[in-house]
């Protein structure tokens, strides 16, 4: 028998599995896509980069780069939301929304130790 692991400890001090669970909100408004990183109730981070039929090219990137600014990794996501004022007809919402599906189904499946 080895010895028990120790947690990985943040910058903050406590031991990564002490995380709150995080929520990523997809917003498309306005020509404008917003992804928002937030715990159960601070906005944590943002990254705003501009509607233009390039949605499959940027959305996956740009939610790998939040997740890794902020040290997290993605079972620290709890869920995906998506929020648009474009119609269920239009592609960028359907890419979004096909993402946050995937990523919610996945985490449906985790099992927990």
């Amino acid at each position: 028998m080895g010895l028990p692991r120790s947690p990985t400890f943040e910058a903050n001090g406590l031991p990564r599995n002490d995380r709150k669970a995080m929520i990523i909100e997809i917003n498309i408004l306005n020509k404008q896509v917003t992804l928002l990183l937030k715990d159960k109730k601070n906005i944590v981070d943002s990254l705003d980069f501009p509607e233009e039929r390039q949605m499959s090219e940027k959305l996956l990137p740009a939610i790998d780069g939040m997740l890794k600014k902020n040290k997290l990794v993605p079972r620290e996501i709890e869920k995906m939301t998506v929020q648009s004022d474009l119609g269920d007809n239009f592609t960028t919402f359907r890419l979004a929304k096909t993402v946050a599906d995937a990523w919610n189904y996945g985490n449906s499946l985790r099992i927990t130790n």
